[in-house]
């Protein structure tokens, strides 16, 4: 760990509930790790491990293994995220939103909450993932498409969002930090953290709040959290947007064994030695202003694709729509804002794209295949080894045993992977490039094993 500066432990000195002895006893002490499960691909029982108290699906392990190397981690079966961030989830379960809210993460790369709020929200909620970093766009993107839902991923400006009036039942803004919490599992932090750089980082998080404000619904719900410990980031910021009487904190309590740190009402903060995890700090407001919706008209939808064979290649209530040579499968519930949002904000991922447009021919979209919205009894599917689905994620599967030409679905153990099309005594990979797996292993075979 490199050396902290003196600035840091000042600051922090009016932090409530702040300990200097125990938080430098938790630095000495190895960052935890845990997952949280796709509930909708998770298809067997978890190893003995403790359950993250506030997400009953996640778990803290007992090692770090090789995620790398486990095709389920690839398919979208778990997602790695740091277990107190995941209280961002919790709260959100805990609010009473309307069956088909609207919502947006503001800054949501690379996708940790993101995917949470997919499982967390209504069944017919529309999510609309944003970053506004070009370089992170694509893992984002990946990881959206990998969990399996159909949420709009965006690379727009909060101004931009801001000006889509009175549209979001509830705005996530897990703001850009100075990343105090993070010193034990990302030691590089430490140096790049200083005071200058944390009153740099309140103006873009009030910025950001400023801007994307308008967006919100009366009545509807703004969640504010950092990983941060301070009170300049965390409680003077919320303070800030208070005082311009346009909101009120939610309170909602939480059991006192969870260890979580109430500073305030509605409040709340992690510290490292009182809970597995990292520093995190969350709080959830309500808009109480009036705010005039924005005045949308709604073009004529486009037509949905007629009845044919990409129609059996899907489940659920969708409408297949051809946008921009490639076929897309839209919730019948998201339809109308898709079709707002694609018009007024920069879509990156609009719906499941189930194939591409060449000419007459539909290629199967690798999305589709990891999608819950995937029909596999269109496809034969090929049941992959260890070593194979490995290859297959690095592009380097020539060839697979005997079977009749065509297309198949490729998956492990039950969770679909991807689409090959048997050519010969060949195969084409349809697995995206820029989702390639390029690491190699001493051993292929066992290293995911430790812990599934």
């Amino acid at each position: 760990m490199q050396h902290i500066p003196d600035s840091f432990w000042q600051l922090q000195e009016q932090t409530p509930g702040w300990n200097k002895q125990l938080y430098s006893e938790s630095l000495l002490l190895p960052a935890p790790t845990s997952v949280r499960l796709n509930k909708s691909k998770w298809n067997k029982a978890f190893p003995p491990a403790q359950e993250v108290p506030w997400c009953n699906w996640a778990f803290t392990l007992s090692a770090r293994p090789l995620f790398a190397a486990d095709p389920w981690w690839h398919a979208g079966a778990y997602y790695v995220q740091e277990a107190n961030s995941m209280f961002a989830g919790w709260l959100v379960s805990q609010l009473q939103l309307p069956s088909s809210a609207v919502v947006l993460d503001v800054c949501a790369a690379p996708g940790g909450k993101t995917t949470h709020l997919a499982d967390v929200l209504p069944p017919d909620a529309l999510l609309v993932s944003n970053e506004v970093i070009q370089s992170r766009v694509q893992i984002l993107t990946e990881n959206c498409c990998k969990w399996g839902g159909a949420t709009l991923v965006s690379h727009s400006d909060p101004q931009h969002l801001g000006a889509l009036h009175g549209m979001f039942d509830l705005l996530l803004v897990d703001a850009p930090c100075s990343g105090e919490g993070l010193f034990r599992r990302e030691p590089e932090s430490v140096q790049e953290w200083s005071i200058d750089n944390v009153q740099l980082c309140v103006e873009r998080q009030q910025r950001i709040l400023s801007q994307v404000w308008p967006s919100l619904k009366e009545g509807g719900y703004l969640l504010y959290s950092t990983c941060t410990f301070n009170t300049k980031e965390d409680e003077e910021n919320i303070d800030w947007l208070l005082q311009k009487g346009e909101a009120e904190l939610v309170d909602i309590p939480v059991p006192a064994d969870w260890g979580i740190e109430k500073t305030g009402t509605g409040t709340f903060k992690f510290f490292p030695w009182k809970t597995k995890g990292e520093g995190f700090f969350a709080c959830l407001i309500r808009k109480t202003s009036e705010q005039a919706s924005l005045s949308y008209k709604v073009k004529q939808l486009p037509k949905p694709r007629p009845t044919d064979l990409l129609h059996e290649w899907v489940q659920g209530p969708v409408t297949l729509l051809d946008w921009k040579e490639r076929t897309l499968a839209i919730p019948e519930s998201h339809l109308v804002h898709w079709h707002l949002l694609q018009q007024h904000i920069r879509l990156v991922r609009a719906g499941i794209e189930v194939a591409t447009i060449k000419g007459k021919d539909h290629i199967p979209s690798p999305e589709l295949a990891l999608s819950k919205y995937l029909n596999k009894n269109a496809f034969e599917c090929y049941a992959a080894t260890t070593s194979e689905a490995i290859a297959f994620l690095k592009r380097e599967l020539s060839d697979i045993p005997p079977e009749r030409a065509g297309w198949k679905l490729l998956e492990y153990e039950g969770i679909p992977l991807g689409f090959l099309k048997k050519i010969g005594n060949r195969i084409n990979n349809y697995y995206p490039p820029e989702w390639r797996l390029r690491k190699d292993f001493e051993r292929e075979e066992g290293y995911w094993h430790s812990w599934n």
